[in-house]
């Protein structure tokens, strides 16, 4: 069967229940969209890091200059190295 060839508003039956298609699929923290460009993935990985970065303001007072610089560069890099292997697809 040709994926063109399918009515995506219908959606497929699936044991008497009818699924319905989405555009964006989030699987394992991985955002995938329907034309696999990775843009809606991206865009939520830059807002959990800036999230994560601005959230880091409150105890960064309490913390060395080294030891903010490890945790930001933390929270940064566990995001963008997480499924990274993907984009490289």
């Amino acid at each position: 069967m040709h994926l063109r060839s399918i009515n995506h508003s219908a959606g497929v039956d699936v044991v008497s229940s009818v699924v319905k298609f989405t555009d964006t699929l989030k699987l394992l923290v991985v955002t995938l969209d329907s034309s696999l460009s990775f843009d809606r993935h991206i865009t939520e990985v830059c807002r959990s890091c800036h999230f994560h970065i601005r959230a880091l303001r409150h105890i960064r007072p309490l913390l060395t200059n080294a030891a903010a610089i490890s945790v930001a560069s933390s929270i940064v890099s566990s995001r963008l190295d997480y499924c990274n292997s993907l984009l490289c697809v």
